[in-house]
């Protein structure tokens, strides 16, 4: 496996969409992670955002040895406001961010990447329930390609 340090649209991205008023559960369990930890940053943004590049670098130091993380990019992390359309768009970017910081003993060892795993998951299941649940033709038939799919696996 390899890792890098995501660039800044990544996490913005993630910190953005949890500052939504509709996402509180998810934004619940990743305050109470950021919670047992120290954070830097006024605002929940600043925080969760300095945090995550934090776990980032961490990870990917923990992959290539102390020092790494600045061959991969400026270490400048700045929170800006990156509003993504889609809660996929989201999914993705979360999906990167995690593979990223799944080196070493992040993964077991960081309540931040744990929360931040099951945003993940639960956006997984959001999207397949509303997909199953909605009486939508093209959605219908993406759910039988899928079903043909997996079964060809």
């Amino acid at each position: 496996m390899s890792a890098y340090v995501v660039q800044d649209e990544c996490i913005n991205s993630i910190v953005t969409w949890l500052t939504f008023p509709r996402h509180q559960w998810e934004r619940t369990r990743v305050e109470e992670a950021l919670a047992k930890q120290g954070t830097i940053g006024d605002s929940f943004e600043e925080k969760l955002g300095n945090a995550m590049f934090e776990l980032n670098c961490n990870a990917v130091e923990q992959r290539y040895g102390d020092g790494q993380a600045k061959e991969f990019r400026d270490l400048d992390y700045c929170f800006k406001a990156n509003y993504h359309a889609s809660g996929y768009g989201v999914y993705e970017r979360l999906g990167e961010y995690i593979y990223q910081c799944s080196e070493g003993d992040v993964p077991e060892s960081s309540e931040l990447f744990k929360a931040l795993d099951l945003v993940y998951n639960t956006l997984a299941h959001t999207f397949f329930r509303e997909l199953r649940d909605r009486d939508n033709s093209e959605r219908n038939e993406l759910l039988r390609r899928i079903e043909t799919l997996e079964k060809k696996l």
